[in-house]
C-alpha cells in the first residue's frame, strides 16, 4: 500500500469515527425526555423540571430543579441513572437564601457539606464519606465565630470536642468522645477563663472516678468520687482558704455519714451503707 493510499485510508477512518461519536451523542440526547410539573393548572408556575430516560421514565438522569410556589428556586441537583451525583444546593424560601450545599457520589453524600445563615455566613461545615459523617466538624455563630469544633469517625463523634461561650473566644467545655459516647477526661470553664470542673466520663452522662469543682476565682470548691454517675465514697467541700467545710460519705448516691465542720453537724445513716442495688429501679 502506497503512502498516499494509506493517508487517504486513515483520513476516512478518522472521519467515520467522528461521525460515530457525533451520532452517539445526538442519540443519547434524544434518549432523554424532559419532565415539567407545575403548581398551577395554567402551567405557568413550575414545580419541578428534570429529565428521565425515554426507555424507562421512572429513571431520573440529568439536571433536576424544584421551585417554591413563589417561583423561587428551591433545589438544584443532578441525577445519574436515578442516583444523586455531584453538587446539590438547597434554598430557604423566606427569607430567600442558599441554606445548604453538599455533594453526592453514586447516590451517597460524599465530601463537604455546608449549611448557611441567611446573611451568607457559614453555620456548619462537615464532611461525609459514603453517606457517613467523617472528619472535621465546625459550627459557627451568625457573626462567623466558631462555637463548636470536633471530628467524626464512622458517623460517630470521636476524639476531643471543644465548645465555646456565645460571643466569645473563651472555651466553655472540652469533651472526649468514643463512638459517640462521652468517654475520658472532661473539663469545663467559667467565662473568665478559670476552670469550673474536671473529671472523667465512663459513658454518656456517666460520671466516674474523681471529680473536682472550682470557685469562679480558681480555688478548689469540691472533690468527689463517682461510680456509674452516683457519688460513691468521700466528698469534700472547701472554702476559698482550702479548708474543709464538709465531709460526706456516699454509697451509690445515698448519705452514709455527714459532717459539717462549720455548723458542727454530724450524722450517720448506717442503713445506707448496705448494698442498695436490690432496691434500685
Amino acid at each position: 500500500m502506497s503512502f498516499d493510499l494509506y493517508l487517504s485510508y486513515m483520513k476516512r477512518a478518522i472521519f467515520n469515527s467522528l461521525l460515530f461519536l457525533l451520532s452517539t451523542c445526538f442519540g443519547a440526547c434524544r434518549n432523554h425526555i424532559e419532565v415539567k410539573l407545575f403548581w398551577d393548572t395554567a402551567k405557568k408556575q413550575p414545580k419541578e423540571i428534570y429529565q428521565v430516560l425515554s426507555r424507562n421514565t421512572t429513571i431520573k438522569d440529568g439536571p433536576f430543579e424544584s421551585y417554591f410556589n413563589s417561583g423561587k428556586l428551591a433545589v438544584k441537583k443532578r441525577y445519574d441513572n436515578n442516583k444523586l451525583e455531584d453538587s446539590c444546593i438547597l434554598y430557604n424560601e423566606n427569607p430567600y437564601y442558599r441554606s445548604e450545599q453538599l455533594y453526592y457520589k453514586n447516590g451517597l453524600r460524599e465530601g463537604i457539606r455546608i449549611l448557611f445563615y441567611a446573611n451568607g455566613k457559614w453555620k456548619i461545615i462537615e464532611h461525609y464519606t459514603k453517606d457517613k459523617l467523617e472528619g472535621e466538624y465546625n459550627r459557627y455563630d451568625e457573626k462567623g465565630k466558631i462555637i463548636e469544633e470536633g471530628q467524626f469517625k464512622n458517623g460517630q463523634m470521636s476524639g476531643q470536642w471543644i465548645f465555646y461561650f456565645a460571643n466569645s473566644t473563651q472555651i466553655k467545655e472540652k469533651v472526649n468522645f468514643v463512638n459517640g459516647q462521652e468517654l475520658g477526661y472532661y473539663e469545663s470553664y467559667y467565662q473568665n477563663g478559670k476552670r469550673k470542673s474536671d473529671g472523667y466520663y465512663k459513658g454518656e452522662d456517666n460520671m466516674d472516678s474523681l471529680w473536682h469543682l472550682y470557685y469562679e476565682t480558681g480555688e478548689l470548691m469540691e472533690d468527689a468520687i463517682y461510680k456509674d454517675n452516683w457519688e460513691n465514697g468521700l466528698v469534700h467541700t472547701y472554702d476559698k482558704n482550702n479548708q474543709v467545710t464538709k465531709e460526706i460519705l456516699y454509697n451509690k448516691g445515698r448519705v452514709v455519714k455527714y459532717s459539717d465542720f462549720v455548723k458542727h453537724i454530724f450524722t450517720e445513716h448506717p442503713e445506707n451503707a448496705k448494698d442498695l442495688s436490690s432496691n434500685e429501679e
